[in-house]
Formats: C-alpha cells, structure tokens, sequence
C-alpha cells in the first residue's frame, strides 16, 4: 500500500486508477508511523509563511547598529599610475578597494607608517584603515614606482 499526502496508511489505494507503476505498487506503508491524514500545505500557507519570512529579513536590515559604516573608495592601480589620482573622503573608517589593471605587481599605502595591501596583476584587494581629518599621500612603495608617477593625494574632510 503507497501512503499518499490526505490518505491514511488503512485505506486500499488502487494502484492502476492512480498510474502507479507495479514494482511500486508492492511497497507497504508501516502503519503505526501513519496515524492521523496528511494534510498538504496550501498555497495560501505557503504566501503567509514567505510574507512573515520577508518582513523579518526587511525589518532585520532596517535595525541596523549604531556604528558609522565606513567610507568606500575604488583605486585603480596601473603601471605607474593609480586612477583617481585625487581623493576626498570623510574621516573616519575607509575601505580603499585597490584593483590592478596592470600587468605587474604594485601596493598601495596611504601615510607614511600606514598598512598596505599588495595586489597582483588582475586581482584586487581592500585596504581598512581609520583616517583623521588632514591630507595624506598614498603612493605604490615597490621599486621607485612612487617616484615615476604611481602615487596620490587623499583628502579627508571632518
């Protein structure tokens, strides 16, 4: 006997009225595991269920913390040239999104003592750091890339 969602396991099934093939015709419910019918979600169950899950996820997003997200800036890295080659920003956290175009490898480091991410040729690479009000350099610090043009001024407004 197959055991079919709203049928209980004691009910006969015709097997040939329902176009269940023979090899499955033979499989035999366990009867103590089917008690009760088997009621089907409905598709009004189902939209009520997806809307709550909706509103949690939406209401989740809006509750966010009280902490400033920080500033995002894109840098394109080339050989011997990073584009912008100006920036401004608000003080305060930073993600500098370093990506290179180029066909050898350059870093970016902002300040003199700042981090610095090292990004090979076709990949990228984000630089966090916590920037004060002022105006910094940032420069590729390998070779004398720096000095044939590969660097920049970051402004950082209040």
């Amino acid at each position: 006997m197959i055991v079919r969602p709203g049928w209980r396991a004691d009910k006969p099934v015709n097997h040939q009225r329902a176009g269940v093939p023979a090899l499955l015709s033979r499989v035999v419910a366990v009867p103590f595991l089917v008690r009760a019918p088997v009621r089907s979600v409905s598709g009004v169950g189902i939209r009520v269920v997806a809307c709550v899950a909706l509103f949690a996820v939406l209401l989740g997003a809006c509750a966010g913390d009280d902490a400033p997200s920080a500033a995002r800036a894109r840098v394109v890295a080339k050989e011997m040239r990073f584009t912008p080659s100006r920036l401004t920003v608000k003080a305060g956290p930073v993600v500098f999104h370093v990506v290179n175009q180029g066909t050898i490898t350059h870093t970016f480091s902002v300040g003199p003592d700042a981090d610095e991410v090292t990004v090979n040729p076709g990949h990228s690479a984000d630089l966090n750091i916590t920037l004060v009000p002022g105006t910094y350099t940032y420069i590729c610090r390998i070779l004398d890339h720096a000095g044939l043009g590969m660097h920049g001024v970051l402004k950082v407004r209040p």
